[in-house]
């Protein structure tokens, strides 16, 4: 039952509990336009090619910015919108005072690409 306690998070109340109750899985399809899963490739070739373009995406951002917002994501998701909007001006404090705000604002000045430092990768 521990998965139901993410999928909670994760699907509409009354298609979760029609799954429990029924074993039927949700379709490729269903998935999709519930917001389940975010894109649905049709093919290995696909999937390869989505998930290099993908990956692409975190190598071109601050790894910082990326911890700090998966970090956000995860503690804030599920506050209420007044408590969510405190607690995240502390995780805006963290990223205005770190290393990547002065770098990413000076490449993007410079006309460069930022030079990201990652020490915890």
């Amino acid at each position: 039952m521990i998965v139901v306690a993410h999928l909670a998070r994760s699907l509409p109340r009354k298609v979760l509990l029609e799954m429990m109750m029924t074993g039927q899985p949700l379709s490729v399809d269903d998935a999709y336009r519930l917001g389940f899963v975010a894109r649905v490739c049709t093919d290995t070739k696909a999937l390869y090619a989505e998930a290099d373009r993908y990956a692409s995406w975190f190598t071109d951002a601050a790894p910082d910015a990326i911890r700090l917002g998966r970090k956000a994501f995860g503690v804030l998701a599920d506050m209420p919108a007044p408590q969510a909007l405190d607690a995240a001006q502390l995780f805006n404090l963290a990223f205005f005072l770190g290393e990547e705000l002065p770098e990413g604002a000076g490449a993007f000045l410079d006309k460069r690409r930022p030079a990201w430092v990652d020490d915890d990768g």
